[in-house]
């Protein structure tokens, strides 16, 4: 099997962003994403978006912010092809993300929100989409943060929707969850009042 790679979104060719654009929009519905050219600041920049390359092709895209003052980085986007899921790339593309994190000064811990799946119909492709995420981040590692009643802030021009928030700290044990919303709230979501 190749290897799956790391590659900044400016480095494609117009047909990779094209397919990376294509993966992005299956995978997160309208009103849950952001324009892709928004999600990556350019070399230097707290925003970095990258596509998942094998050989190529792209089959994968993610987008992150690092939050420098609390040492977190939030993963905005993580998405696989559709069809190329339930091949093991999400769990490659994760590795070679947090690898590439690393070596561009992003913190390889990882905070992210999560969809309940919950609060879509059950059985329908919403809900399944949800849940099949839900079991790959609590594959990898990732631990729901014991917040209740979080909200997805609607400072980005998103709806505010109820959401899980997860974290993966390679080295140890979430201890402050409480101090990580604020952080997040904070530093990505610019909201400086609220309670936990």
């Amino acid at each position: 099997m190749g290897q799956l790679r790391i590659r900044p979104l400016h480095e494609l060719s117009d047909d990779q962003f094209d397919v990376v654009q294509d993966i992005f929009e299956q995978a997160y519905p309208d009103w849950l994403r952001l324009s892709i050219d928004e999600l990556d600041g350019g070399k230097g920049s707290d925003r970095i978006a990258v596509a998942g390359m094998f050989d190529e092709e792209p089959v994968g895209f993610a987008a992150v912010r690092v939050l420098p003052r609390s040492g977190w980085t939030f993963l905005r986007y993580f998405a696989i092809a559709a069809d190329r899921r339930r091949e093991g790339l999400g769990r490659r593309m994760w590795t070679e993300l947090t690898e590439y994190l690393a070596v561009n000064v992003a913190p390889r811990r990882l905070l992210w929100e999560a969809q309940l799946p919950e609060r879509a119909a059950p059985g329908s492709p919403q809900h399944d989409a949800r849940s099949t995420a839900l079991a790959f981040y609590e594959s990898i590692g990732g631990e729901v943060l014991p917040v209740h009643d979080y909200v997805m802030p609607t400072t980005l021009g998103l709806p505010a929707e109820p959401m899980l928030l997860m974290a993966l700290d390679p080295t140890s044990p979430v201890k402050d969850p409480n101090g990580l919303v604020k952080a997040l709230l904070s530093e990505h979501y610019g909201v400086e009042r609220y309670e936990v």
